[in-house]
């Protein structure tokens, strides 16, 4: 509950500190929201509440913790079979965009009035708006005020009200103390001391004011009564995170779904989720038989510690990241490097480079460097060894960079040079480090390594290297990348029939 100092300056820039404002600057203080309660009884009551409005969710799973993540998330309660449906929640019941619309039309007219300033991301800002409402009722039950939220509490859409008041009251139960963009506002130049060198830092600064500007734009242009009266810039905050860290794409449309959204994520889940179009339903089905007590994953995505730090907060083990990830931006992107290679209209884009698919962003600024009469591999060179001189240097990264290069050096290693297990090349003497450090260190690896299989493709391209001495990781965007780069080199164009270039599952609407 303690008060923290978040700068709205006059320009729209915002920089969160603890501490007086500039004088000029617009203070605004936010708590984090914490209210202890019986989380796994409010559970309970979810759960209850969610079968009576005509869901189903199997006795067979309960709210618990269990080795080796020790994080609550949902476990099975009694032996579950291969192929068992284990959750079934219909349309109705979720905290979807088009349900926001359906039951509260006079917030979702008074939002959409707000596209312009908003930039047209109402539908984002409404779905926040209705969230923070949600919010705001359970907070007020909590505190003995049982008001309702909304004119549909006794018409025909009881049951979903019901469902959403028991979904908010455990949604109050989420601790987002350790959320990087929580962190930002926290304690920023402690973030900023951990993910140095990485740019991170400064996207969690970016999106910690995109919360504050799409809250204040919210309270300042939509009716009071219509946002309840309170509307405060924390309970907004614990509903993007909210958003952020739960919401499903399904049917085209952002969905929260309760109950499906309790489960853990794993890159080997016991538990797939699908959207069942006849009924409108999203299900949950065992993949495989689990035991009493087992933990039940689902996935997330096949995204990096990069990609999964700056949404839920945590990284994943080394050895089972699926992919790795860089974005050329803000100091690793020098302004004379981008100025004598790209047109001025793409000074400021940002580069994503993935080791899993081939970029829109990567193809724009490659295409564009060629129609200048530039060298778009040169390019791709220079900015990557730039990117990856700070690294190089960076103290907390000097010992796994050596170890990286022991493992690819290890001639007793079959296709060693293939290989990125540079924490099975470790010092025994290597300092254990708490979940932050190990946080941080993930996601620089995971950047350091995106740079250097971006730079071997470049070598690969030149005739300096070849494949089998490349990161095996990395296999499928150097495939594709050395085909356009190809081409460029021949004077055509390099394009691709989708956005991005896909591997397995993977979709750039999973990584952005």
């Amino acid at each position: 509950g303690e008060l923290l100092s978040v700068v709205v300056r006059a320009d729209g820039s915002t920089v969160a500190r603890v501490g007086e404002a500039d004088e000029g600057d617009t203070k605004h203080c936010v708590a984090l929201t914490r209210i202890t309660m019986d989380c796994d009884k409010i559970h309970d009551a979810l759960v209850a509440e969610v079968i009576e409005a005509g869901g189903f969710v199997s006795h067979k799973i309960r709210r618990g913790a269990a080795p080796p993540l020790n994080i609550t998330g949902m476990l099975a309660a009694e032996p579950i079979a291969a192929n068992e449906e284990i959750a079934r929640i219909p349309s109705e019941l979720m905290v979807s965009i088009r349900r926001c619309r359906e039951l509260l039309p006079e917030l979702a007219a008074a939002v959409d009035t707000l596209a312009a300033k908003m930039r047209d991301r109402q539908e984002e800002g409404l779905h926040a708006a209705c969230l923070t409402l949600l919010l705001h009722a359970a907070e007020a039950r909590h505190s003995g005020i049982d008001e309702p939220a909304a004119s549909f509490v006794a018409g025909p859409a009881a049951g979903t009200w019901r469902v959403w008041s028991r979904y908010a009251d455990s949604l109050l139960c989420e601790d987002f103390e350790e959320h990087p963009y929580w962190r930002h506002m926290d304690e920023p130049a402690a973030l900023n001391s951990l993910l140095a060198p990485s740019r991170e830092f400064e996207y969690m600064g970016a999106m910690a004011g995109d919360v504050i500007a799409m809250q204040q734009c919210l309270k300042k242009y939509v009716p009071e009564k219509l946002l309840g009266g309170k509307f405060d810039l924390g309970m907004f905050l614990q509903a993007r995170l909210c958003l952020l860290t739960r919401v499903f794409q399904l049917d085209g449309d952002s969905r929260m779904v309760p109950v499906n959204d309790c489960f853990n994520h794993s890159t080997d889940p016991g538990v797939t989720w699908s959207w069942d179009d006849e009924r409108k339903d999203m299900v949950l089905t065992a993949d495989r038989p689990h035991a009493a007590g087992e933990e039940l994953f689902i996935s997330y995505g096949k995204r990096s510690n990069v990609l999964l730090f700056r949404t839920y907060g945590f990284t994943l083990p080394e050895e089972v990241e699926p992919d790795w990830t860089f974005f050329i931006r803000g100091k690793p992107r020098p302004e004379d490097i981008f100025s004598r290679y790209l047109p001025d209209e793409h000074n400021k884009l940002c580069i994503h480079l993935e080791a899993q698919l081939v970029s829109s962003t990567l193809i724009v600024a490659l295409n564009a460097c060629k129609d200048r009469g530039c060298d778009p591999e040169e390019f791709l060179r220079e900015v990557c060894t730039t990117a990856m001189r700070p690294y190089e240097q960076d103290p907390c990264l000097q010992v796994p960079i050596a170890a990286l290069r022991r493992c690819r050096a290890d001639e007793g290693t079959p296709d060693a040079a293939q290989s990125h297990a540079w924490w099975s090349y470790l010092p025994k003497s290597a300092e254990q480090r708490d979940v932050r450090h190990e946080n941080a260190l993930r996601v620089k690896m995971s950047e350091y390594l995106c740079l250097t299989a971006h730079l071997e493709i470049v070598d690969v391209a030149a005739g300096n290297l070849v494949e089998e001495r490349c990161l095996a990781g990395a296999r499928p965007v150097r495939t594709v990348l050395l085909e356009g780069l190809l081409i460029l080199r021949n004077g055509s164009r390099f394009s691709l029939n989708s956005e991005d270039v896909e591997v397995g599952t993977k979709s750039s609407a999973d990584l952005v």
